[in-house]
């Protein structure tokens, strides 16, 4: 394992908590008493600039010495299948649910579509994503991040879900 893996699995655990810290912020009407009606573009704001700092450190990977043997066919089937599930919750939930908008403007959760099959797919598809980035590549970090990625975002979709309605 290198700084640069180490790297990536750090900024995944900000980019989620700080997320999840939000929207608990956003839970608790703390956010608004702070920003007032600026509050959602606060969120997003924070948001562009933690995932983006996740998104660097994953352009960092290639320069790990930690690999393993890439498997470039299932990696990519994989990926495809996580890019799917992507789209099969955006189309449901809309651009909006990127930056959470859909749990500031609606407190009631619709199990219709991709949702009945799976709670959080978005979720799903991320993991889905670092693992079969890490199987085509041959990047452990990316196995790496789709591990801590599993516990992270199920305890950022709890504190989603007691904001919500079903």
């Amino acid at each position: 394992m290198t700084v640069y893996d180490i790297g990536a699995a750090l900024s995944l655990v900000i980019a989620i908590g700080s997320n999840t810290a939000l929207v608990y912020a956003h839970r608790k009407k703390d956010i608004y008493r702070v920003f007032g009606a600026k509050a959602h573009q606060v969120h997003s704001v924070m948001l562009t600039i933690v995932w983006g700092q996740f998104v660097y450190a994953c352009s960092l990977l290639h320069n790990s010495s930690w690999q393993s043997t890439a498997y470039v066919g299932i990696g990519s089937l994989i990926t495809l299948i996580a890019i799917g599930l992507f789209l099969a919750a955006l189309k449901q939930v809309g651009v909006q649910g990127l930056t959470n908008k859909n749990i500031f403007t609606h407190l009631q959760k619709e199990l219709r579509g991709i949702y009945r099959l799976l709670p959080h797919p978005m979720y799903v598809s991320y993991g889905l994503l670092l693992f079969g980035i890490g199987m085509g590549t041959g990047q452990n970090g990316f196995y790496l991040c789709a591990v801590i990625s599993l516990p992270a975002f199920y305890l950022q979709a709890r504190v989603e879900d007691a904001g919500l309605q079903k």
